[in-house]
């Protein structure tokens, strides 16, 4: 009894150890005063929510995959407060290594100390989290840059000094157009961050609230910064007749989405800015305004009802890729969509597989809404999403790197639906190279995935015969695609090193390559790449597409910021040109 009782137990941690949803956070460090520690920092971010962690094997528990993958080297530390150089006590340490599929989390003692032991060989990424402090990725030293991988060897001790800083916070009230708190608003604090092309949009910073019976909100926790603070009123609230006489049982008259000082487009928004541990109040009023609906019906590719389809409104203008609104497609393939301010949006609609289909469908509408002007009647139909089977071409010499390698589709604009999930067309390469794609739409770019993907360098992509190598692949309605995938084994290698006008090394940098031109109509997201330094001061670069490269180095580099348009044009006229080509490593040594 107590050994199946001990074993569940087990099981339960590593259930818990490995269950965890980890929020992704775009926390750094600040510039450190000579008064304080090197800060270290946590991994930028993206939006928003990771998945669940899953284990390696999905036949395998938690618990037991770890002990699969078990080594010798052994990764401990202390978790500290910048300001006092107290222990953290109680901090959660979350050490992760992709490659090895490991992931494990420990809590710091009374002393905010920190162990993990019995690892295997590799590069991990650790990040300590603590309520009222910054979330930081170890070895980070600025806002919104990745830290450093922690390099441990077999049977090497890596002890590690990892402070944590206080979090900022931006706290504040808001109001309606008479001075009333409005209660139950969603507030968050935003960034603007570049994507692909230059295109500037809102990013979540990792800081939300809720106001209360007063309006007041509290957004704690932030890495120092600037920031855009918005608030989106209940969806619910409608100014009474004394304020404008809303409809009765209709969301016509409200608020729309604001952002600080008080103003309806978050272009005219202004920066909140918060220093290290700083408290900043920002008080500001909802903007009123005459809302509209959508409503109509959807219809599937079968002109049945779209019955439990998912529809969303989002903002066509890139400033916010989050829906403005959403709701379901009832029995009768009707919808309705209330309370939307007036503007530029893109209608999105999702039915996933049913009766017994495996191919979801969608569909993209543009709606421009004027103030308080319903749009009625619309009649949307979705189109099934294409499969697309094809063939990877293997170029070169060797062999090895094949097994485990993943065709990926990505979404040229990541507002529009991509992929079916559940559909088995996974995009797995098999052993004659062979794969399938599910259920996708829109305009699609692809690119490799898995184990041995860094061994290999795509030269050319056909979908349908067209050539789409680096351009947007356009996938037509109920029109399957036939893709080709020529990779070579001759992949580019660039690695140097960075030195100061003295020739001392630097040790803290980051390289930016980017290409000195590109034809009309190719997409950078290949050409554009970013390299920090390894612990031996060491950067380098892998998988380059070959061409001539403009690469500079700078002392620090916000996560996105090298798509900065302004950014850019600096950065070429300042950079050294660098000739990179297949199956030749390059060395450059850039001054700093």
């Amino acid at each position: 009894f107590n050994a199946d009782r001990q074993n569940r137990v087990e099981q339960g941690a590593a259930c818990v150890d490995h269950g965890k949803v980890i929020r992704r956070s775009c926390v750094a460090v600040l510039l450190a005063a000579s008064s304080l520690a090197p800060m270290a920092a946590q991994a930028p971010a993206r939006a928003a929510r990771q998945a669940p962690e899953r284990s390696p094997r999905p036949d395998v528990p938690p618990r037991e995959a770890a002990r699969a993958a078990a080594g010798t080297a052994h990764v401990r530390g202390r978790v500290f407060a910048v300001d006092s150089s107290q222990p953290v006590r109680f901090a959660q340490v979350r050490l992760t290594e992709p490659t090895l599929k490991i992931s494990r989390t420990a809590t710091a003692d009374g002393a905010g100390r920190f162990d993990f032991d019995q690892l295997p060989a590799g590069r991990y990424t650790l990040v300590a989290s603590k309520g009222g402090f910054v979330t930081l990725q170890f070895g980070q030293r600025r806002p919104y840059e990745p830290g450093t991988p922690v390099e441990v060897g077999a049977g090497e001790t890596r002890e590690l000094e990892f402070p944590l800083p206080r979090g900022s916070v931006i706290a504040g009230r808001v109001t309606d157009e008479a001075g009333d708190p409005v209660p139950h608003a969603a507030v968050s604090a935003m960034r603007f961050v570049y994507g692909p092309g230059g295109r500037r949009h809102l990013e979540p910073a990792d800081g939300e609230d809720s106001t209360d019976d007063l309006g007041q909100f509290r957004l704690f926790g932030l890495m120092p910064g600037e920031y855009v603070v918005l608030a989106s009123p209940a969806m619910s609230r409608v100014r009474d007749a004394a304020q404008g006489g809303a409809r009765t049982g209709d969301v016509q008259e409200g608020y729309t989405t604001t952002y600080y000082p008080g103003v309806a487009n978050p272009a005219e928004a202004a920066a909140v800015t918060v220093g290290l541990g700083q408290e900043t109040s920002a008080y500001f009023g909802l903007v009123p305004a005459r809302l509209a609906r959508v409503s109509g019906v959807v219809t599937d590719a079968e002109g049945r009802p779209a019955a439990g389809g998912q529809v969303s409104v989002v903002s066509a203008t890139g400033e916010l890729d989050e829906a403005s609104g959403n709701t379901r497609v009832l029995a009768d393939g009707s919808f309705v969509v209330a309370g939307l301010p007036p503007g530029e949006y893109l209608l999105r609609v999702r039915l996933e597989p049913r009766g017994g289909s495996r191919v979801a469908e969608a569909a993209t509408q543009p709606l421009t809404l004027l103030s308080g002007v319903d749009v009625t009647g619309l009649s949307v139909v979705t189109a099934p999403g294409v499969v697309v089977s094809g063939t990877v071409v293997f170029g070169g010499s060797t062999n090895t790197g094949r097994s485990g390698l993943v065709v990926v589709p990505s979404a040229v604009d990541t507002r529009v639906p991509l992929g079916a999930p559940g559909l088995r067309a996974s995009g797995a390469v098999g052993p004659d190279g062979r794969f399938r794609l599910g259920g996708l739409f829109g305009e699609v770019t692809f690119s490799l995935a898995g184990p041995g993907a860094a061994t290999w360098t795509i030269t050319g992509v056909t979908m349908n015969g067209q050539d789409v190598t680096d351009r947007p692949a356009a996938i037509d309605a109920g029109q399957p695609g036939t893709l080709r995938i020529v990779v070579s084994d001759q992949v580019t290698d660039v690695s140097g090193r960075v030195t100061d006008t003295r020739g001392s090394a630097r040790r803290e940098f980051v390289a930016v390559f980017l290409p000195e031109s590109l034809p009309a109509g190719v997409l950078p997201t290949r050409y554009v790449r970013t390299a920090r330094p390894s612990q031996q001061g060491q950067f380098r670069v892998q998988g380059l597409p070959p061409g001539s490269y403009r690469v500079i180095a700078t002392e620090s580099l916000e996560d996105g910021r090298e798509w900065d348009p302004a950014f850019q044009a600096w950065a070429r006229e300042h950079g050294t040109t660098v000739r990179v080509d297949g199956g030749r490593t390059t060395s450059v040594d850039l001054q700093f």
